[in-house]
C-alpha cells in the first residue's frame, strides 16, 4: 500500500509537530504580552545600569580607610595596654617593699611604744650604775688603799660587778639602737636638749652645755628623751 508512512517517516513528522507546537507556544505567549511588562530578568539589567561605579570606588576607599582607622587604634591600644603592663611591672614590686618596710616601721613603733618606758629605765639604772663606779673607783686610788686596805679586796670586787652590770645594759640598749645623746661642752641644740636653767661657771664656752641634769637618749635616728641640760650664759 502506497499511502502507507513508514516509521522513521512517523517519527520525522512527529519531531516537527512538537517544534512546531513549541514555537507557537512561545510566539503565543510573546504576543500576549504587554508592551511595557519588562522582561524577567530586566530588574537586575536595571540595578546594574543604575549603580554608580565612582560611588562604588569612593565607599571602597572609605572603608578602606575606616579599616586603617581601626587598625591605628588596636595597634595605639596594643602600645598602651603594653605601656601600663610595663609600668605595673615596674611598679608593683617596689610597692610591694614599700608596704613591707611601711609594715615593718609599724610594727616597729607599736614595739617602741611598749618598750620605751623600759629603755628609759633602763638607761637611768646606767646612768646611775655609771655614778657609783666612778665614786668607788675614788676608793681604790693609791691616797687611800693604805688607810683602808680591809677594804679594798671589797671595793675592787664591787666595781667589778658593777662594770660587768654597766656593760650588759649597754648591750641591750644596743640591739634595741639607744644611744645616750652627747651634750656634756656640746652646744646647746633645741632638737635633742631641753634648757633647765643658765650657769656662769666659765668652764664651758657661752652657748654650750656646761652641766647635764638628765640625760637623754635617742633610738633608732630618733629622740627616746631630749637630755636635761644647763647651758653657759
Amino acid at each position: 500500500m502506497s499511502d502507507d508512512l513508514s516509521v522513521d517517516e512517523i517519527g520525522e513528522c512527529s519531531e516537527v509537530s512538537w517544534k512546531d507546537a513549541v514555537l507557537a507556544d512561545f510566539k503565543a505567549w510573546l504576543d500576549a504580552l504587554p508592551d511595557d511588562e519588562p522582561l524577567p530578568g530586566d530588574e537586575d539589567a536595571e540595578q546594574v545600569e543604575d549603580a554608580d561605579l565612582l560611588s562604588l570606588v569612593g565607599e571602597m576607599t572609605a572603608l578602606r580607610q575606616e579599616v586603617k582607622l581601626m587598625s591605628r587604634g588596636t595597634g595605639k591600644l596594643s602600645r598602651t595596654v603594653e605601656q601600663v603592663s610595663q609600668d605595673v611591672s615596674t611598679n608593683v614590686v617596689p610597692l610591694a617593699d614599700e608596704i613591707r618596710r611601711l609594715d615593718r616601721e609599724a610594727r616597729t613603733s607599736e614595739t617602741r611604744g611598749v618598750l620605751s618606758p623600759l629603755l628609759l629605765e633602763l638607761g637611768d639604772l646606767r646612768e646611775g650604775l655609771r655614778e657609783v663606779t666612778s665614786k668607788t673607783s675614788l676608793l681604790v686610788r693609791p691616797w687611800y688603799l693604805p688607810q683602808r686596805r680591809w677594804a679594798s679586796l671589797g671595793i675592787v670586787r664591787q666595781r667589778e660587778d658593777l662594770d660587768v652590770l654597766v656593760r650588759r645594759i649597754d648591750s641591750t640598749l644596743e640591739r634595741h639602737a639607744v644611744k645616750p645623746i652627747a651634750a656634756e661642752a656640746m652646744p646647746f641644740d633645741a632638737r635633742c636638749m631641753t634648757a633647765e636653767g643658765v650657769t656662769r661657771s666659765g668652764r664651758v664656752s657661752p652657748g654650750h652645755v656646761s652641766t647635764v641634769v638628765k640625760q637623754g637618749f635617742s633610738v633608732a635616728g630618733g629622740i627616746l628623751r631630749p637630755a636635761h641640760v644647763m647651758v653657759e650664759e
